[in-house]
């Protein structure tokens, strides 16, 4: 059977190597089975799995003395996904057949796709590095490992790969490839290795390769997703940003779920930054966050009632800075200049805002009072009032947080437990969105 899996179904010159195979194992058996066996090994080249899996079965009832078509059996789980019965015959076949490094393979990618990681990395390992390249296998050991929390042993894993692709310039399958260097790219920020930089040149060089499908937009979006959580640490913020600027420059991104992707990566930076800019007020900060969250993540909202509760804190949020904004019109026209991303995801309601924010603190205060059943406008407002002052009373606070080498300090307004919360619920903060 191992001569069937290193034929290349893709090689128009290797369909006559692949019928001798196929001729050579149905000679193992029986005269009456050999024709099923002929069969079930064309269905499997064909890719019609689940007609290759009812000739097996057939067959192993007549004949399971042998391991090909256990095996072929198994391939054909799970590549119909029936990942629990795949495991069940490549567990019977490692028993069996210790030595046969394609089994332990395939089960610990079996193992892998069933989210037993622990078992994966068992049954990978035994097998590294294995004699001849097999597609799949670093991208799943390496996964395992670091679902498992050995995150430098995954990560020269990862690297084998990338190595590989580097060495041979071939691409078996760019899904696969894309997300090792995902893989990779986030394990050399974690660790803090230094070898970021060197990594990410090889992954521009793969991007110049391959062709941006929607489904590779997709990829490299998610990958902008994955690092664009690492800003934790302060020291990979410029590198990030140089990493969105050089996708950004390259137009790579063209679909809208994409470009969208983008803009979402670079108002995330911007948050870092206006973060600790003591120039940008703590509630200039917080109500163009809830802006962005209306924008972006109302979507993922998981209920009607969830989406509400997001939309009546960026109406509250609003209403607050229509109160701050005409006394700061420098600090407004300053993110304007300075966080240009973050100004554009609330451009509408900033000039607005910055028109007339009067009658459009009064529309606000009508839209909350309709969410809340038309509760007296009156009560709502003398609450927002009351909430605003406090948050305008309340000083920056320093708060010591990691950058992944040490510390640095960061400004955030604290506020009390017994205080209004400053969603404008009505309630205490420790009874509203303090209890989280």
């Amino acid at each position: 059977m191992d001569r069937l899996i290193k034929i290349q179904k893709e090689d128009p010159d290797a369909e006559k190597e692949y019928m001798e195979a196929s001729e050579d194992i149905a000679r193992q058996y029986a005269p009456p089975l050999r024709e099923m066996v002929r069969k079930a090994l064309v269905l499997l080249a064909e890719e019609q799995y689940e007609k290759a899996a009812g000739l097996c079965c057939r067959i192993l009832d007549e004949d399971d003395t042998k391991p090909e078509i256990r095996e072929t059996l198994g391939i054909c789980y799970f590549s119909l996904g029936n990942m629990a019965s795949a495991a069940m015959v490549f567990s019977d076949l490692v028993r069996d057949y210790p030595d046969e490094e394609e089994y332990h393979r395939i089960y610990g990618m079996t193992l892998h796709a069933m989210g037993d990681f622990r078992g994966a990395v068992r049954e990978l390992r035994l097998i590294y590095p294995m004699k001849e390249y097999r597609p799949f296998y670093y991208a799943s050991y390496g996964d395992s490992l670091e679902k498992e929390g050995m995150f430098r042993e995954s990560r020269e894993i990862f690297y084998e790969e990338i190595k590989r692709y580097e060495e041979t310039g071939e691409i078996l399958s760019e899904d696969m490839l894309d997300g090792v260097f995902q893989h990779l790219l986030y394990l050399d920020v974690l660790l803090g290795n230094g070898k970021y930089e060197e990594d990410l040149k090889i992954y521009y060089r793969f991007l110049e390769q391959v062709i941006m499908t929607e489904s590779m937009q997709e990829n490299l979006a998610s990958t902008i997703v994955c690092l664009s959580t690492l800003m934790n640490n302060k020291w990979y913020r410029p590198l990030f940003l140089k990493f969105i600027t050089h996708i950004s420059n390259k137009n790579y991104l063209v679909t809208e779920r994409t470009r969208e992707c983008l803009e979402s990566a670079y108002i995330a930076w911007e948050s870092y930054a206006f973060h600790d800019d003591a120039r940008v007020s703590r509630l200039m900060e917080t109500g163009i966050n809830h802006i962005y969250d209306m924008k972006y993540t109302m979507k993922d909202a998981k209920s009607k009632k969830e989406q509400e509760q997001i939309r009546e804190e960026v109406l509250t949020w609003e209403w607050y800075l229509c109160q701050y904004i005409p006394e700061h019109y420098g600090e407004l026209e300053y993110i304007r200049s300075t966080y240009p991303h973050s100004y554009e995801c609330c451009r509408d309601f900033l000039e607005k805002a910055e028109r007339d924010s009067k009658n459009t603190a009064e529309e606000l205060l009508q839209k909350i009072a309709d969410m809340r059943n038309r509760r007296s406008t009156e009560d709502i407002r003398k609450f927002l009032e009351d909430a605003y002052r406090e948050i305008c009373s309340v000083k920056r606070a320093e708060i010591h947080v990691t950058d992944g080498e040490g510390t640095y300090r960061r400004t955030e307004v604290k506020v009390g437990r017994n205080d209004p919360c400053p969603c404008g619920s009505g309630k205490k903060y420790k009874k509203c969105c303090g209890r989280n």
